[in-house]
């Protein structure tokens, strides 16, 4: 897997770690 790959999937990530957090 590509560098740039694996950082967009990180940020998308982290963001749904983000949406999940309000939601609590």
């Amino acid at each position: 897997m590509d560098q740039n790959n694996l950082t967009s999937l990180a940020k998308e990530f982290e963001r749904s770690l983000k949406v999940l957090n309000r939601s609590n």
